[in-house]
This record gives structure tokens, C-alpha cells and sequence, in this order.
């Protein structure tokens, strides 16, 4: 069973491009979602996730909702914040590790838990 999940993840992630409404389309897909869906899991209005959806840059909190929101393994969201235009930086920023801690342990839950799991660490999202 894993070995199917990751075969499916690596494949999403190769049709993946540089451009961000074919990234956030085809994710949607994937997942079975529209923006109406997106923008109730992540608690981000609809109108901006279709202006992320189609080009706009956005924060990493914004980002992280979507990265959560969609279920996304780690192969996967590196590249899609990535082409969201905010990549985490773990290295020098604090907040960006406890993020990336949370992406990595909570990504299969609910962005509620997420954001419970970063406020025990003084980050918000």
C-alpha cells in the first residue's frame, strides 16, 4: 500500500511545472476539490485562493493552509511552495522549522490541528 502511495505522490510531483495554476489545478484534481472546497479546508477567502491559484504570490502562512489543506507529502509541498513564491527557509528562520515540523507531522490531519500543534509553539499560520 505505501509503495502505491508513493508512486502516486512521485508522479504528481513530476507533472508538476513552474507555473502556478497548472501546479494548483492539477492538485485540486488529484485531491478531487475545487477552490470552494480549498477555501473552506484552509479558512483562506475563495477570492484569494483564486488569485493564488492564478498567479498571485502568497504568504507562507496561506501557503502551509493549502500544503495542509490538500494533504501533501513532503516530495510534493517543497515544490509548491516553491512555485507559490514562499519557500521555507528551516535553516535561519525558527518559525519556518516549527512549520516544516508541522508539515511534515500533521500534513495528513486538518489545517485546525496544524494551527493547534504551531500555537504550542508560539507560530501562527
Amino acid at each position: 500500500m505505501r509503495k502505491k502511495v508513493a508512486d502516486e505522490e512521485r508522479s504528481i510531483r513530476m507533472k508538476m511545472t513552474d507555473d502556478q495554476v497548472q501546479c494548483i489545478d492539477l492538485l485540486l484534481e488529484w485531491r478531487g476539490k475545487n477552490y470552494v472546497d480549498l477555501a473552506a479546508d484552509t479558512g483562506i477567502s475563495e477570492r484569494t485562493i483564486r488569485r493564488i491559484a492564478h498567479g498571485e504570490n502568497t504568504s507562507v502562512a496561506n501557503g502551509v493552509r493549502i500544503c495542509i489543506a490538500l494533504h501533501l507529502s513532503p516530495i510534493i509541498r517543497g515544490k509548491l511552495l516553491n512555485v507559490l513564491g514562499c519557500p521555507l527557509d528551516i535553516t535561519r528562520n525558527q518559525e519556518h522549522m516549527w512549520i516544516n515540523e508541522a508539515l511534515c507531522l500533521k500534513y495528513p490531519e486538518s489545517v485546525e490541528a496544524a494551527v493547534a500543534y504551531l500555537a504550542d509553539y508560539g507560530v501562527k499560520i
